[in-house]
């Protein structure tokens, strides 16, 4: 089925008009092929038709071979790397001048891959014929919604109902779900992360029903590929999606004991809590971290915020009027930022009260640590040997500083100083 793109026009407005992927359909088009943008960013395009801007990832895909394509894109002054021509996908790069841009200005990029037909899998990795048939290429991606196409007319090619599911709010894969699991186990990651960001109605009940079947395979995939779509799951923050992986078992894949979603719904409509593993951290048991740690191949700040769960505050002594002085002492070491204390306070106020104060907790979150204007150097300038007796003198300083609301100067400290010294 073919489809007028018309959504206020604003498709062919933010992708046809791009300079970069209009030189690429122009030199392809005169090679006697055809290039159409693809996959996810026709789909977010559907959904951005209010913007005049096109989605930031430039995904196409072309009736060219591999070879063809990187033949006449050179000869249309385009920069092309082969970045997986095995599988026929070159990365076109507009000139740059100078040629090489910087990473902070990386300029356009486009992914451009030759329509394939998958010839076997194995449940990670797929061996690809290069083809012709937009229909076909459409029919090995995972899911409707990820199926369609836009060409250079403006015309929305639709062949498995990708448009009707989007604005439904269904996730359902393309042909058979148990086919297209087997295909690749991380396509049950995928349907959840999809689930989340677009599932309006219940689970797609096939889909459900060969995730369930099939969820122990994904023992199969790398922590890296896993913790990927994790991160795509808890940054939605979506409650449904979440008990959906429940059901199907999944949840224990991520963590032994599972998700508990006490409190979750209010932890996610708390604004500014949205880092992934927080969140994550939040549903699973202690004694489960140090395995979704490992099985997910999280960076250590990740497993940190992963195991702020477990460090839980008092935080009805963080919402008085006093909350600087009560939560100076946590932070004093230096070892956790007001974030991390701010994350500790949500997650405490939750378990302990079933509300968090939102201005607590911004407040929290947006404070800058105050700094004690004398240290350990201006005790042993007074002649106190270096040992314990410089910290102990340090804190009963510091005690009536937080107690001022931090407002002692230097100079006041340096009496109090003088003033401890003398009675010693």
């Amino acid at each position: 089925m073919s489809v007028n793109a018309d959504l206020n026009g604003s498709i062919a407005v933010g992708l046809l008009s791009a300079p970069l992927p209009s030189r690429i359909i122009s030199a392809i088009t005169d090679a006697g092929g055809e290039a159409r943008f693809v996959g996810g960013m026709v789909r977010d395009a559907v959904l951005l038709h209010d913007k005049s801007d096109h989605p930031g990832d430039i995904d196409m895909a072309t009736t060219l071979h591999p070879d063809d394509v990187v033949r006449v894109l050179k000869g249309a002054g385009l920069r092309v790397i082969p970045t997986g021509i095995a599988h026929g996908t070159v990365t076109v790069v507009a000139p740059q001048n100078p040629p090489h841009p910087s990473p902070q200005t990386p300029g356009p990029v486009v992914e451009l891959t030759t329509l394939r037909e998958d010839i076997t899998t194995d449940g990670r990795h797929a061996e690809v014929r290069f083809g012709t048939d937009w229909t076909e290429d459409a029919r090995r991606r995972d899911f409707t919604i990820n199926s369609m196409s836009l060409d250079h007319h403006g015309k929305l090619h639709d062949p498995f109902g990708g448009l009707a599911d989007l604005k439904a709010g269904i996730v359902r894969f393309v042909g058979d779900a148990e086919t297209r699991i087997r295909e690749d186990y991380l396509r049950i990651m995928r349907f959840f992360r999809f689930y989340s960001r677009f599932g309006k109605t219940a689970p797609d009940a096939e889909a459900m029903q060969a995730i369930t079947l099939l969820a122990e395979h994904l023992d199969r995939i790398s922590g890296e590929r896993m913790g990927h779509e994790m991160r795509g799951i808890m940054a939605a923050g979506h409650l449904p999606g979440l008990k959906a992986m429940m059901r199907a078992g999944v949840d224990r894949l991520i963590a032994p004991g599972g998700f508990k979603l006490d409190g979750m719904q209010a932890l996610v409509a708390l604004k500014g809590f949205d880092a992934p593993m927080l969140r994550l951290g939040f549903i699973i048991a202690g004694a489960d971290r140090q395995a979704t740690a490992t099985r997910l191949r999280l960076s250590r700040r990740e497993a940190r915020q992963l195991a702020l769960a477990d460090d839980a505050v008092d935080a009805g002594s963080l919402e008085g009027g006093d909350w600087q002085q009560q939560a100076w002492p946590l932070l004093r070491s230096g070892e956790q930022a007001p974030e991390d204390l701010a994350s500790r306070y949500a997650m405490s106020a939750i378990r302990q009260s079933g509300t968090v104060d939102q201005a607590a907790y911004r407040r929290l979150n947006e404070w800058h640590l105050p700094v004690m204007p004398l240290g350990g150097d201006d005790i042993r300038e007074r002649g106190v040997p270096a040992g314990e007796g410089i910290g102990v003198i340090l804190r009963r300083i510091e005690a009536e500083w937080a107690a001022s609301g931090f407002q002692l100067s230097r100079d006041d400290l340096l009496k109090k100083l003088d003033d401890i010294l003398a009675t010693e």
